[in-house]
């Protein structure tokens, strides 16, 4: 009887290391099926990407600025409004608005559906970046692509300073901005404002965002122009957003 039970508790162990084994199998096989699978989505979104560049973007051979074809761009999509250039990041961009702000989360700037959406305008937010604050949002991508390096403007007090330019391609010139202020915020944060009651109440608001800045900038806003919001979720809690502000210095003619 002994010798049967030991025969039976042996067979059941046997049993159960067999299915553990197919279990553990059958995730790896999971796993592996879904690593495959997002680095081809992220393939794939790096060569929409790269398709439009090379139909309207010709990189300079010295350390200039790119040229920019925007009609070309918005024959491939007429919501195109502008395009986004931060010198030695990897934010080189058409930027698109809608009517909501769910369209372009999903879709890429050619209208394909895309896991990493564009760079897009605040759909609230004037045509034409007339506005005091025109937000931007773009998704944090894990392979470094879209608004990834946005995060680098919080967590290194010295990115700020060595990557203070911005540029947007416009209609009438290359509209030059100058990074001032970078922080983490709650998405719902008053950051988020468009337009201001006061020209003093926007001047306060450019203060507050100069104090509570992560990085020290080279310079600061000493008019009340116009800035950028450049928003991207911070991958640690679904609320919490990473910024960088940049304020209009100038607008650059096309040659």
């Amino acid at each position: 009887m002994a010798k049967k039970r030991k025969k039976n508790v042996k067979k059941k162990s046997h049993w159960f290391s067999n299915l553990l084994l197919v279990v553990c199998l059958g995730v790896f096989l999971y796993c592996g099926y879904q690593l495959v699978s997002i680095y081809l989505e992220y393939q794939q979104m790096d060569e929409s990407y790269e398709v439009l560049r090379e139909a309207a973007v010709t990189m300079p051979e010295d350390d200039g600025l790119p040229v920019v074809d925007l009609n070309a761009l918005r024959e491939i999509n007429p919501e195109i409004v502008a395009y986004l250039y931060v010198p030695d990041t990897n934010i080189s961009y058409p930027v698109t608005q809608a009517a909501d702000n769910d369209k372009y989360l999903h879709l890429d700037a050619s209208l394909n559906s895309s896991r990493a959406g564009s760079i897009f305008v605040d759909a609230n937010n004037t045509p034409g970046f007339s506005d005091q604050n025109t937000i931007l949002y773009g998704h944090h991508m894990k392979n470094g692509s879209m608004f990834k390096d946005i995060q680098n403007y919080c967590r290194d007090a010295d990115y700020l300073a060595s990557h203070q330019d911005v540029y947007l391609y416009l209609d009438d010139g290359i509209a030059h901005y100058r990074v001032f202020s970078s922080d983490v915020v709650e998405a719902t944060s008053d950051i988020y404002t468009m337009s201001f009651a006061s020209d003093e109440a926007y001047a306060n608001y450019l203060n507050q965002r100069v104090q509570a800045s992560h990085g020290t900038p080279v310079s600061t806003p000493d008019k009340l122009e116009s800035i950028l919001t450049l928003s991207t979720c911070t991958n640690v809690t679904e609320t919490s957003r990473y910024i960088a502000q940049a304020y209009y210095v100038e607008t650059l003619p096309y040659d």
